[in-house]
Parts: C-alpha cells; sequence; structure tokens
C-alpha cells in the first residue's frame, strides 16, 4: 500500500532511502537514529504535500505513506482531531514519530498485573520527536499514549519497523487503565 512515489515531497523521499538504508544496515537501537532523523525535516513546509491526509470524527486516522516492498518497516501520517487519543500500548517493534502539526502529548504509564498507572507525561510541540521499542538499551516510553489534548487539529509522522501496508501492527499490548 504505497503512495505512488512520485508524488512525495523530496524530503520525504529522502527520509524514505536514508531509513531504508538504516533498516538494512541492521544499526542498533534503529528508533533513536530514526527520531534523530526526523526532527530536522518535521519544519519542512510542504512536507506531506501530495500525501491524502484523512482525518475521521470517530478514532484518529493512520494514512500510510509508504510500505518497504520487504515488508521490514512503514512510514505513516497520523491525523488527530482534537480529544483523540490512542489506546494505552506498548510495542512489539520499533517506533519513531514526530509531530509535523499542531501538539501532541505522550503520557507515560507502568504496568502492575495488566493495568496501567499514569507515571508521568510530556508536551511535544512541532517538531518534537520520541520512539518506543526494545532495541534501545534506554527505552523511552515503554508503555504510552499518544494524543491530541488541543483544540486544533494534530498530524504526526510515525516511522513503525512492520508493514503496515499488509495490516501489521507495532502494539503487542492494549491496557486497562
Amino acid at each position: 500500500m504505497n503512495m505512488m512515489i512520485s508524488t512525495l515531497n523530496p524530503v520525504l523521499l529522502g527520509l524514505i532511502a536514508d531509513v531504508d538504508a538504516m533498516v538494512t544496515a541492521d544499526e542498533s537501537c534503529l528508533e533513536r537514529r530514526i527520531a534523530d532523523r526526523l526532527k530536522p525535516i518535521l519544519s519542512t513546509p510542504g512536507l506531506l504535500r501530495g500525501a491524502s491526509i484523512q482525518f475521521r470524527q470517530e478514532d484518529y486516522t493512520l494514512n500510510v505513506l509508504y510500505s518497504d516492498p520487504a515488508g521490514r518497516w512503514a512510514i505513516a501520517a497520523v491525523a488527530w482531531l482534537p480529544g483523540q487519543k490512542s489506546s494505552i500500548h506498548d510495542h512489539q517493534t520499533w517506533c519513531a514519530f514526530g509531530v509535523y502539526e499542531g501538539e501532541a502529548v505522550e503520557e507515560y504509564f507502568c504496568a502492575t498485573d495488566g493495568t496501567a498507572t499514569h507515571c508521568g507525561q510530556r508536551a511535544l510541540p512541532t517538531g518534537a520527536t520520541g520512539f518506543a521499542g526494545a532495541s534501545c538499551d534506554n527505552r523511552q516510553a515503554a508503555i504510552h499514549r499518544l494524543g491530541n489534548h488541543g483544540e486544533q487539529p494534530l498530524v504526526s509522522l510515525h516511522v513503525y519497523g512492520c508493514d503496515l501496508g499488509r495490516g501489521a501492527s507495532s502494539v503487542a499490548t492494549k491496557f486497562d487503565s
């Protein structure tokens, strides 16, 4: 499920090439490296021009922009209306993300007996990045929830170590709060 590559912004095409090279090289702490690579491009005007970004009233929307033909990774633009948030979850694979438009809130949770307890949060303004996954020694956001607590729509860019184009998910476990 790839968009026509020719319609994507050249900066986004550069990200695709760089992520592919990193995944192929099997670099350590991939999610942190990809989050670092996302940071400078999030302020690019028209970064998502040519991409069809859809919002839905009932829930946030995962808009797949690119899926690696070998099924190793994918890029999605996630569209959030005010008040929308993900479930409390952890990841079975790596994930890097950055805020393109708007402001997100990332909440952290500690799990005890299958129940998640709120442990903290941080505001993520436009340009902020984060990551989750198991390949970094110093794991960030092992259990977290992202959401739009603001009054304006939010668009975040996510790079996942799974094949979203074929319906895969990076989420391992959804927790009760």
